[in-house]
C-alpha cells in the first residue's frame, strides 16, 4: 500500500498514545495511600478518645476504695449560744467603751474656755492642750495590751479606766485651784499614759467571739458604741458648760463616768474559759 508521507505522520502519534493507553491498563492495580484524617472527622475521634479513657479510669476508681474526706470542724459554720456571762461581758465592755469615750468627748468643746482660763494665745502653747493626752496614749498602747495577755483583759482593763478617771479627777482639781498650765499638762499626759482600756476592750470582745463564732458582731457593736459616744458627748458637755459654767464640772463628770466604766468591768465582766492563748491570737 501505498501511504503518503502527509498521512502517515498524522497516524504516528495516535498510533504511540493507543500503545501506551494499552500499557497503563495492563499494569497491576496499585493499593491507595492513606490520607490524614479530615477536620470534620477529628472532633468524632477525641471524643471517642476521650471516652474510652474516661472508662478506663471510672473502672480504675471503682476497683479501688476511694478515701472518705475528713468532717468539717464543729465551730465551721455554726454559732455558739452565748452563756449569761459572755451576755453580761459584752454588754459591760461595749457600756465601759461607751463612757470611757464620753469622758474623752465631753471636753472638746471647751477646749477654746480652756484657753480663756489659762490665758494663752493661738500657737504651740494652746497646741499643747490637745497634744499632752495623746502623747502619753502613745505609749500606753505598747504597755497594757502586752500586760492584758498576761495578767488577764478584765484586770487591766479596769486598772486602765480608773487610771482615767483619777487623772481626768486630777485635771477637773487644777482647773478648780486654779493650777499652772504645766501642771494642767502634766494630769492630761498621765491621764493619756493611763489610756489602755480600748485595745484591751477589743481583745476582751475577740476573745468572747472567737469562742463562740460571733466576732464581726461584737466588733460591729463596738463601733456602734464608739460613735454613739462621739455623737453624745460634745453635745452633753456644752450643755453641762453653758449649764454650770464651770470647767471643773464638765471634767469632773468625765472622770465619774471613767470611774464608773472600771467598777462595771471589775465587778461585772469575765473572760471566756476557752479564750485562746496569747500566741495564737498574735
Amino acid at each position: 500500500l501505498a501511504v503518503s508521507r502527509g498521512r502517515l505522520s498524522r497516524l504516528l502519534p495516535m498510533a504511540l498514545a493507543l500503545g501506551l493507553v494499552s500499557a497503563l491498563a495492563l499494569l497491576p492495580p496499585v493499593a491507595p495511600f492513606p490520607m490524614p484524617a479530615s477536620s470534620a472527622s477529628r472532633p468524632l475521634l477525641r471524643s471517642r478518645l476521650g471516652a474510652r479513657t474516661a472508662t478506663q479510669l471510672t473502672a480504675a476508681a471503682g476497683s479501688a476504695p476511694s478515701p472518705t474526706p475528713p468532717p468539717p470542724p464543729a465551730s465551721v459554720g455554726r454559732l455558739r449560744r452565748l452563756s449569761t456571762a459572755s451576755k453580761v461581758s459584752v454588754a459591760s465592755v461595749l457600756l465601759s467603751t461607751f463612757l470611757n469615750l464620753l469622758g474623752f468627748t465631753l471636753t472638746l468643746p471647751v477646749n477654746v474656755a480652756l484657753r480663756e482660763h489659762f490665758e494663752l494665745q493661738m500657737g504651740a502653747s494652746f497646741g499643747s492642750l490637745s497634744s499632752a493626752y495623746p502623747l502619753g496614749t502613745f505609749g500606753a498602747l505598747f504597755l497594757w495590751p502586752r500586760l492584758s495577755d498576761r495578767v488577764g483583759r478584765r484586770p487591766v482593763m479596769a486598772l486602765s479606766l480608773g487610771g482615767i478617771g483619777v487623772g481626768l479627777a486630777l485635771q477637773s482639781w487644777a482647773i478648780y485651784s486654779r493650777a499652772p498650765l504645766s501642771v494642767f499638762l502634766a494630769c492630761r499626759f498621765l491621764t493619756g499614759c493611763c489610756a489602755g482600756a480600748g485595745p484591751v476592750g477589743k481583745a476582751l470582745l475577740a476573745d468572747i467571739g472567737c469562742a463562740t463564732g460571733q466576732l464581726p458582731r461584737f466588733m460591729a457593736w463596738r463601733d456602734a458604741a464608739t460613735t454613739l459616744a462621739f455623737i453624745a458627748g460634745p453635745s452633753i458637755g456644752g450643755a453641762l458648760y453653758t449649764a454650770s459654767g464651770s470647767l471643773a464640772t464638765v471634767i469632773g463628770v468625765a472622770a465619774a463616768g471613767s470611774l464608773a466604766a472600771s467598777l462595771i468591768i471589775g465587778f461585772l465582766a469575765s473572760e471566756p474559759d476557752s479564750a485562746p492563748p496569747p500566741s495564737a491570737a498574735a
